[in-house]
């Protein structure tokens, strides 16, 4: 009988470890990379805040990591733009595509609704880790209002 009760528990520990991985990792589902070179990190629209505050970014694509970043005031930092939005390469220039607005190529500046924020913590974003370094600010881009 205590052999059973031991396995019982074992079984219980397990089951509720597999509930905290689970719970753990879900923040893998709201932001995400897409493509392969250029690439580009994309979110589900719901899990972020944007504010609607505007702020000038310089579009930089980054030959290392093959990932698209933004300039704000001479930082770098990681842009999640939202979902449709598509990394791609145009006369050999890589940016991103934005449905409804067009391509923003490397080097080219944008007025973007966008929030940069300290509190998001990339190591819970498994799925954008290649694109979204640990310690690296980020900005929730809501929306292109115009570029230059």
């Amino acid at each position: 009988m205590a052999h059973a009760y031991r396995g019982f528990a074992l079984a219980a520990a397990l089951s509720a470890s597999l509930v905290l991985i689970v719970a753990c990792t879900s923040g893998s589902d709201e932001a995400w990379i897409v493509g392969e070179d250029p690439r580009a990190v994309v979110h589900d629209g719901e899990s972020f805040p944007v504010l609607d505050t505007s702020t000038e970014v310089e579009i930089a694509y980054d030959e290392v990591t093959a990932c698209i970043s933004v300039n704000i005031d001479g930082r770098s930092v990681v842009p999640l733009w939202p979902e449709g939005v598509q990394p791609s390469s145009i006369d050999g220039e890589s940016g991103v595509e934005v449905p409804g607005f067009g391509f923003l190529a490397d080097g080219s500046s944008a007025e973007v609704h966008g929030s940069v924020s300290d509190a998001l913590d990339a190591s819970e974003y498994q799925a954008a880790m290649d694109c979204w370094p640990d310690g690296r600010q980020a900005i929730v881009i809501g929306s292109v209002i115009s570029h230059q």
